[in-house]
């Protein structure tokens, strides 16, 4: 009926073997002696990750594969480092990194959740069956930037030491949750559900 009716994939009913956690580090790093007095390091680290999350029937529930979703994310880190002896007495440490971190939860397309009643639920349940994308991750997406400089600095006087500085940081975020923004069909039964007779429909 999804497929032929309504032109949606409904995907299959079976247990999650086979889901796999997808995870790829890549580091990078430059050092870099200037003189004996100073020395800078360069560092960048990327991490990319997938996770697909499957949703498992319950005793209440068939639940169509069309409903799991995957979870990817990659951050990337930038920070540059310099280290410098002045004197014998005082050093400096000088910092500035930059971090960006995105992560989308979803389906492969977009999709309306569409719940399906059975004979034993109740009218206007969600259980029955489950099809379509989560309610949930019809929008979800975390995004974050972070920049931060620090300069700190160490001065031995005898049987002192003295150290100050200064530490900056400043995060630009979005946090994106449009839950319902697909639309959300609840059918009392699968009768209504191939005649296109929903009990309720829900959208923002």
């Amino acid at each position: 009926i999804s497929k032929n009716k309504y032109g949606i994939d409904p995907g299959t009913y079976g247990a999650a073997g086979g889901v796999n956690l997808t995870n790829k580090r890549y580091l990078g790093k430059i050092d870099w002696n200037i003189n004996d007095s100073h020395r800078a390091s360069l560092t960048y680290q990327q991490t990319e990750e997938s996770l697909p999350q499957p949703y498992d029937s319950n005793a209440n529930s068939v639940i169509l594969t069309s409903r799991w979703f995957t979870k990817t994310s990659e951050t990337k880190n930038t920070a540059l480092q310099l280290f410098s002896d002045w004197t014998d007495n005082f050093t400096t440490e000088a910092k500035f990194s930059y971090q960006k971190f995105e992560q989308v939860s979803g389906a492969s397309q977009n999709l309306p959740t569409i719940n399906v009643g059975v004979a034993s639920t109740q009218s206007g349940s969600s259980n029955g069956v489950r099809l379509g994308e989560d309610r949930n991750r019809h929008e979800n997406a975390i995004n974050t930037k972070k920049k931060a400089a620090s300069i700190f600095g160490t001065y031995y006087a005898g049987d002192h030491t003295i150290k100050g500085g200064f530490d900056y940081e400043d995060t630009d975020a979005l946090n994106l949750y449009g839950r319902d923004l697909h639309g959300v069909y609840t059918f009392d039964s699968i009768a209504d559900f191939e005649a296109g007779k929903y009990y309720r429909y829900d959208v923002r």
